[in-house]
């Protein structure tokens, strides 16, 4: 009998995060960078100032067509996300496809020109945490970051050192928390300017393991 392969996926940032050394490991069929150094310390230096992980391996689906209102976060620990009238995005974890997809068909049945389409590998993504975040964005960004502009829960769509990006505040461990996506050609240049911007600022790279402390609902 021949042994089932499963396709290994990787991330936009995979070839630079081996470039830095970083420990890789399977995450629902993902490989990803589990850390870039001893995970106790990158939790607490993000903690402290900032933190900027690859997360790639969220799964995405866009929704265009539906016309009815829908909250912004509202099933579960998966979040739809509203990117221009009609046109949604919804975000969930690699292990919550099916639900996913099933809930968003449901919502999208009134409207029989709803259409689905899974942009998960379209986008690179990074999740930068932690009390120093805005300060790091905004020194490539314009976008308005305060709580009053773009709180919990909210999704804007700026530029990003002149690279579109679409913002998603999705806070975590009571700091602030921005899910960023960008092209994924722009995956690496994204992921340096972020570092280079933070580097006054103690920016730190994390990787799975870290995010797991920081966040427990990243499970196995």
């Amino acid at each position: 009998m021949t042994a089932t392969v499963q396709p290994v996926r990787r991330t936009a940032l995979y070839r630079k995060h081996l470039s830095l050394g970083a420990a890789m490991t399977d995450f629902h069929g993902w490989q990803v960078a589990a850390q870039f150094s001893a995970p106790e310390d990158e939790a607490r230096l993000a903690r402290e100032a900032a933190g900027l992980a690859d997360v790639g391996w969220m799964g995405k689906l866009e929704v265009q067509g539906l016309w009815a209102e829908a909250p912004a976060i509202g099933f579960g620990s998966r979040s739809l996300w509203p990117l221009a009238r009609g046109r949604w995005l919804a975000t969930y974890r690699p292990e919550e496809r099916d639900a996913a997809t099933d809930e968003i068909q449901a919502l999208a049945s009134r409207n029989p020109c709803a259409r689905l389409t899974d942009v998960t590998s379209v986008f690179a993504a990074f999740q930068l945490s932690g009390p120093r975040s805005r300060e790091v964005l905004r020194r490539v960004t314009s976008l308005d970051l305060s709580d009053s502009s773009l709180p919990e829960g909210a999704c804007a769509q700026a530029g990003l050192a002149h690279v579109h990006t679409i913002f998603l505040r999705r806070d975590a461990g009571g700091f602030p928390c921005f899910w960023l996506l960008a092209a994924r050609e722009f995956g690496e240049f994204t992921w340096d300017t972020l570092m280079h911007a933070g580097r006054k600022f103690g920016i730190v790279p994390i990787g799975l393991a870290a995010l797991r402390k920081m966040e427990p609902s990243t499970r196995e």
